[in-house]
């Protein structure tokens, strides 16, 4: 459980526990390949739970997990890789669907809804997401693909000469209508959001803590983790805030600007949320007594679970490259 804070200095946090998943972790260094990227060999280790049902890992829809920071660039990244996939020979008629765990917030009560527009509910925390839900819509998806035949194949990460290649499967697409829920950052409500009706062929996942639960993680067929420093991450959420400070009423968020940014807690009472410094001060303050020590204690150790850490995000070619050749290899096993 995170340590108690002066709650006259710092915004309350959800009294919530330490998942088992991440309790025990201790770190291990991945080795570095070229470019900057590396790949964790945690996934040969005798503890690794993403094994069960490794038939679903290689046929589609395959989903690439992408996880860090706040303003680590996680969404830039996939759109990044969702552009080279639909201009990949190989891939170019594939359906590419993008999902963010933000829209998997749980569902607050009105005490909870009062708290976090006030900036004082930790939306970041494990216990703020429906991780049940999430893994429901990722068995709905891959439910689009039911299994006709099978065929020898080996997923790429597990590949050994002293283990049996794993059976995957061949999977002709049916029409499944699943409705993706839709996160409202403003009224802090979950609201139904589009329906998929065409099965996708790879589904793109963003999310703080994508990795922190077992259950998600065996839903993945590749696991990253973006790894960028706290100043730049900061510095980011700090830009953000002044765009929407600055921008016209009635004028929405640019597409260009900073990914994942997330705004501000609104101001405190007195300001109206009308004064850029209160704003400024009021979400560094959040920052140094929230976000910073739940990345800390819940997001940053997730990152040994992933395949491949990328520094740099979206800049960071070579790691593209890798996760467009394993998807690409992935489909052509």
């Amino acid at each position: 459980m995170m340590a108690q804070r002066d709650p006259s200095t710092s915004p309350a946090l959800v009294p919530f526990h330490l998942d088992e998943d991440i309790s025990a972790l201790h770190l291990h260094s991945a080795p570095v390949v070229p470019g900057g990227s590396s790949s964790s060999n945690s996934h040969n280790h005798s503890n690794n739970s993403r094994t069960e049902a490794e038939e679903a890992l290689t046929c589609p829809p395959l989903v690439v997990g992408i996880a860090g920071g706040r303003c680590s660039g996680k969404s830039c990244m996939a759109s990044v890789v969702r552009e080279r996939i639909t201009n990949e020979p190989y891939m170019r008629d594939r359906r590419v669907l993008l999902l963010n765990q933000d829209d998997f917030h749980r569902e607050l009560n009105p005490h909870e809804r009062e708290l976090a527009r006030a900036g004082k509910l930790n939306l970041d925390h494990p216990e703020a997401f429906d991780f049940e839900l999430l893994d429901q819509v990722l068995t709905a998806l891959r439910a689009c693909y039911p299994t006709t035949t099978t065929t020898s194949t080996q997923r790429p990460s597990e590949s050994s000469s002293e283990s049996p290649a794993a059976t995957a499967a061949t999977a002709t697409p049916v029409v499944v209508e699943v409705t993706l829920p839709q996160w409202d950052p403003v009224e802090f409500v979950r609201r139904p959001g589009r329906t998929v009706t065409t099965p996708p062929d790879v589904i793109l996942l963003t999310g703080v803590l994508i990795l922190y639960k077992r259950r998600v993680r065996q839903r993945l067929s590749l696991a990253l983790f973006v790894d960028i420093d706290s100043d730049t991450r900061l510095s980011r959420q700090v830009t953000a805030l002044m765009e929407v400070e600055n921008r016209p009423s009635g004028v929405s968020s640019s597409s260009s600007g900073p990914d994942d940014a997330v705004e501000a807690p609104p101001a405190a009472a007195g300001d109206g949320g009308t004064n850029n410094g209160g704003r400024l001060s009021q979400m560094l303050n959040h920052y140094t007594h929230v976000s910073k020590p739940t990345f800390e204690e819940f997001i940053w150790p997730t990152k040994r679970w992933a395949d491949i850490i990328v520094p740099r995000g979206r800049d960071n070619t070579v790691a593209i490259n890798m996760i467009l050749q394993t998807v690409t290899e992935m489909f052509k096993a």
